[in-house]
């Protein structure tokens, strides 16, 4: 394994709210060291049941 080098990481994705805005999912590809990134996030109403 590589360490990682400091600075910038440029990256192109996309981010969606497909269910009535309460979910968030954002996927991203870095563009210098070609990694996926995924996030899902959740609406601050959904957060007393978790």
């Amino acid at each position: 394994m590589t360490p990682r080098r400091n600075g910038w990481y440029p990256s192109i994705g996309v981010g969606l709210l497909p269910v009535l805005e309460l979910v968030r999912l954002d996927i991203a590809r870095g563009l210098r060291d070609g990694r996926w990134t995924f996030s899902i996030d959740l609406t601050r109403d959904l957060w007393s049941i978790l």
